[in-house]
């Protein structure tokens, strides 16, 4: 069967355990954010707010038992970067689709400057690696996710102060504290004077939209669903089975060995530093997480 008419004959009620879930992440990520928009002395990088994400989501499966609906899992690699995540998504009957995604927070204070951006920014948004013009971030993303057959995201974490602004969103602000972009509009929409959230929001959608991907009728619309991707970008689904048989990853619940949160490096990686991150010269993400929403069987 093609993978059109999988998603066709599969459609997903909201799992609202999921949704409470990443809810509740994009909540904290917007106090935490807000916090240190009050101080230019308050900083937390990506890694600290993707690290506080996956111990929540843990404490979460841990306490409710959700291991069947949520999997954990954490790179046996230790030269990953840990602002990064793989997520595995389930869209169909023993079908995952694979997304690629690399946190970037939204930043309130100009540390070269000294003074309050006029609107908050993206710090490192589709930068060099190392000023290697041959190594874009955004580039060594989306040829990761082309490996994998994935779709490139960010992860953006983000506080905005203007509330007359997000009441003209769609969903509660607090919602917003966690969104998902695509790597391609990022590298072709979003220019070095446009990397501000109103600029992102938009095509972006909060992180809740993992668990309601309602009643998608065709790939394109899934594949398209946090912003447009290429064309050409090639995308197909991961088994259960594959997924479980990965020899990168360690799971997590279930298995004797502590799940990681604190952040390592070797030697391979990058010293040019944006805050307190150091990036590695590719892609390379330190979590995956399995996410296997309720769902209905439908005749459409």
């Amino acid at each position: 069967m093609q993978m059109i008419e999988l998603i066709k004959n599969f459609c997903f009620q909201r799992d609202n355990l999921i949704y409470k879930i990443l809810k509740e992440c994009s909540k904290e990520v917007w106090a935490r954010q807000k916090a240190a928009s009050e101080s230019a002395a308050s900083k937390v990088s990506e890694v600290t707010l993707t690290e506080n994400l996956m111990y929540k989501i843990y404490s979460y499966v841990k306490e409710k038992k959700l291991g069947d609906r949520i999997g954990l899992y954490h790179s046996k690699d230790e030269k990953t970067n840990g602002a990064d995540i793989e997520i595995c998504l389930k869209v169909g009957s023993n079908q995952y689709l694979c997304l690629a995604c690399q946190a970037k927070r939204l930043y309130m204070f100009d540390t070269t400057k000294n003074k309050t951006f006029n609107k908050p920014r993206y710090g490192a948004l589709n930068h060099y690696v190392g000023g290697d013009k041959s190594k874009n971030q955004t580039d060594l993303l989306i040829k990761y996710a082309k490996r994998k057959k994935a779709i490139p995201l960010y992860l953006l974490y983000n506080y905005h102060k203007d509330e007359a602004y997000m009441k003209g969103l769609e969903d509660d602000a607090e919602l917003y504290g966690c969104t998902l972009l695509s790597a391609y509009y990022v590298q072709d929409t979003l220019k070095a004077s446009s990397k501000c959230f109103e600029s992102a929001h938009g095509p972006a959608k909060p992180i809740t939209s993992l668990s309601c991907l309602l009643f998608n009728s065709s790939l394109t619309e899934l594949q398209n669903n946090w912003g447009q991707i290429d064309s050409a970008h090639r995308i197909s689904f991961l088994t259960a089975r594959e997924i479980e048989r990965d020899g990168n990853w360690i799971k997590s619940i279930d298995s004797d060995e502590p799940f990681r949160f604190v952040a390592t490096g070797g030697p391979e990686l990058e010293t040019v530093r944006n805050e307190d991150i150091v990036y590695p010269h590719k892609f390379s993400p330190r979590y995956r997480i399995v996410i296997s929403p309720k769902e209905t069987e439908t005749d459409e």
